[in-house]
């Protein structure tokens, strides 16, 4: 066997042996890992221990993104549907609005002066409506909340069946 070598600790006079005895080759950094080493099989037996591990990490962690997957689609589909009931609400509301309006006496008499009053006393109490306005069959507005629209605005949702 061979001795312990000494060294010079840098900076001060003090010499300590190297151990283990390193070879050529190991001084320079280069170490033999071979099928026989002691280093070898420590470094099977860690990787044989954390292997498992690791993968029961990765498998778990599958799982845990099939069910957040699952959540977030469950989620999707709920928010999906509240916003279809309220937009069927909105929907619903502004018709019966509408019906109701049609059967007022002013919009049935056509009087434009009497049906702008009326609507802007409505918008008052119901913010989240634009405007409502009353045309007749070549889509000429002749009642509204607010400013009129324009004729050529009017036209174009008749012509493209939005308001029938």
């Amino acid at each position: 066997m061979q001795e312990p070598r000494s060294a010079k600790k840098p900076g001060c006079g003090v010499t300590w042996p190297i151990w283990p005895p390193f070879c050529e080759s190991e001084e320079r950094g280069m170490w033999r890992v071979g099928p026989s080493s002691l280093r070898f099989r420590l470094i099977i037996l860690v990787l044989s221990a954390l292997l498992p591990a690791l993968g029961l990490m990765f498998y778990c962690a599958a799982g845990h993104r099939q069910i957040a997957r699952a959540d977030v689609r469950q989620d999707t589909q709920m928010l999906a549907r509240m916003a279809e009931a309220d937009h069927r609400g909105l929907v619903e509301g502004a018709r019966q609005l509408l019906m109701t309006l049609g059967h007022l006496p002013e919009v049935r008499q056509l009087d434009s002066e009497a049906c702008s009053r009326l609507f802007a006393k409505l918008m008052e109490h119901s913010p989240a409506d634009a405007n409502i306005v009353v045309t007749d069959a070549q889509g000429l507005a002749f009642a509204s909340a607010a400013p009129r629209p324009e004729r050529r605005y009017m036209s174009e949702l008749l012509c493209n069946n939005f308001l029938n």
